[in-house]
Order: C-alpha cells, then sequence, then structure tokens
C-alpha cells in the first residue's frame, strides 16, 4: 500500500467513524427529546366546553372557542402513557381525534366500551360523538360508543377537588392540578427501571425557584389555602428540573400555603446523601434553610 493509498483509507476510517458517531448521537438526542415534552399551559380565557372519555383509558378533551383541543386533563395512568406529548393538543377535533385514536389503539387500549360525558355543549359534543365513532370503524374497533354528560363543578366534587369558590375558571384550575398530578405520579413510575442519572447540584437552586414559580402559576387569584387543603397541589409530583432524564422531586416534608395572595413554602430535596433547605417567605426570594 502506498503513501497516497493509506491517506485514503484513512481519512475513510475518520469519516466512517464520525458518521457513526454522528447518527448514534442523533438517535440518542432524539429518544432523549421524545421524552422531554412539558406540559401545555392551560388555557382558561378561551374555554368552550369540554368532552370526557371513559373507557379503560380515562381523559377529558378541553375545547376552545376555536373548537381546538386546547388541553388534555388526564385521569388515569393510561391515558399519559397514550396520549401525553403526542402533539395532539392545539388541533381542531377532526385531526385531533384520529391521532387520539391511533395512538391509543397501538398502545393496545379500548379494551372496554367507551362513555363519551357532554360537559354542556351539545353541538360540540355531537360533532365529537360522530368523529369517534368514525374514527373506531377506521380502526376497527369494536366497542360500544355510549353517552352522558355532566358539568365541571360536578367533576371536580367527583375528584374530591372542593374549592372555595366554584367559578369555571377555579374547576379547570381543580382539575388542571388533578391532571398534573397523574402525570408527575405516572412519569415518576415510569422511569423507575432506568438507569439513575444524577443531576449537577450547582443548579439546585435554580430547581427550588422552579418549584415555587409553578406553585405561584397554579395559586394565581387564590386568597388563602391552607397546607393540608384538599385542592392544593401535592408539592412533591412537580418535577423540579424539567428534565425527565434527570428528575428531581421535593421530599414529602416539604409544603406550602397562601395567605393574602402570597405563597410561602418549604421546599426539600435531597441529592448525593445531601440535603438541600429552602424558605420561601411569601417571595421569589428564599434562604437556605428550613422554614
Amino acid at each position: 500500500m502506498n503513501k497516497k493509498q493509506k491517506i485514503i483509507l484513512i481519512i475513510a476510517i475518520i469519516v466512517i467513524f464520525v458518521v457513526s458517531i454522528t447518527v448514534g448521537g442523533y438517535f440518542v438526542l432524539k429518544k432523549a427529546m421524545l421524552k422531554l415534552s412539558d406540559n401545555i399551559s392551560l388555557d382558561t380565557d378561551n374555554y368552550l366546553t369540554a368532552v370526557e372519555v371513559n373507557s379503560d383509558v380515562s381523559f377529558i378533551l378541553l375545547i376552545n372557542n376555536q373548537q381546538k383541543i386546547s388541553n388534555i386533563i388526564y385521569l388515569n395512568d393510561k391515558s399519559v402513557e397514550g396520549l401525553y406529548g403526542k402533539g395532539i393538543e392545539n388541533n381542531s377535533y377532526t385531526k385531533a381525534i384520529p391521532l387520539i385514536i391511533e395512538n391509543l389503539k397501538n398502545s393496545n387500549y379500548f379494551q372496554e366500551n367507551v362513555i363519551l360525558i357532554d360537559y354542556g355543549n351539545e353541538s360540540v359534543f355531537s360533532k365529537i360523538k360522530e368523529e369517534f365513532n368514525k374514527q373506531f370503524v377506521i380502526y376497527g374497533i369494536n366497542k360500544q360508543i355510549t353517552s352522558d354528560s355532566t358539568t365541571l363543578n360536578n367533576k371536580v366534587q367527583s375528584l374530591g377537588l372542593t374549592t372555595e369558590d366554584s367559578n369555571q375558571i377555579n374547576n379547570l384550575k381543580s382539575l388542571y392540578s388533578y391532571s398534573l398530578d397523574v402525570i408527575s405520579k405516572y412519569r415518576k413510575f415510569d422511569q423507575e427501571d432506568e438507569p439513575e442519572q444524577s443531576l449537577d447540584v450547582t443548579d439546585i437552586d435554580k430547581y427550588a425557584s422552579n418549584v415555587y414559580n409553578k406553585l405561584l402559576t397554579y395559586s394565581k387569584d387564590i386568597e388563602s389555602q391552607t397546607k393540608d387543603a384538599p385542592n392544593g397541589i401535592d408539592i412533591t409530583t412537580i418535577n423540579a428540573s424539567g428534565d425527565y432524564q434527570n428528575e428531581l422531586y421535593a421530599l414529602s416534608d416539604s409544603w406550602y400555603y397562601i395567605d393574602n395572595f402570597k405563597v410561602y413554602a418549604y421546599i426539600h430535596f435531597q441529592q448525593n446523601n445531601e440535603d438541600y433547605n429552602y424558605c420561601f417567605a411569601g417571595t421569589t426570594n428564599y434562604t437556605k434553610s428550613i422554614c
């Protein structure tokens, strides 16, 4: 082999090596990105109605004034597994429902008959039921679809999510918070068998602020709420890092309450056998101490 051939061979090996790393890295990154999906922000201003799907997989579709699916309220782990982060929100129901049926059919759900529940808009409900029936035929789902009706307030009460003021916005927020709990609990369970990855503790102050800012968002317009309020958020289900490859949750002794529209919170993390304590006294400023 002459010198020129050797150079060409070396270049070829380098190219193959770089391409292999790049392609492999791409698929690793893609897999990681597919697992990172932030929950869609709750849209209360444009809420029109809702339709609940009740079967072995259960969830509520919130529909806005443009007759698009603004949010999915997850009611059990199967709905999270089948629909979370699948790009269903912000689509019209004629586009969203085929995506819903496809994802759930592929996950082998709809093993039971389905009850579609109307939340007060008969016209929208009829169209959505018609689309579900159509997609069941297309996907060969041989299950009966029946109808029922309820209200946001009745649903909130049935889940034990009583609110001080049972208006539409508070009911939507209660259902949304319940959904966040379902998502977090399922995601925590889903990650148990994966290799443990450590977080960078230099960011742990930021993670405490992440939790507090989420509490501020979900507690907006609430004047007061006790630590153990049944309609409060379970602080231990909020993923502080926002990264589902490297999750971090506050320990069970963490708490928050609201007084005069201000959020007070104690957030306790443990990482690498070290304790990290944060006390928020009604502002985004904190002290690194037990409250």
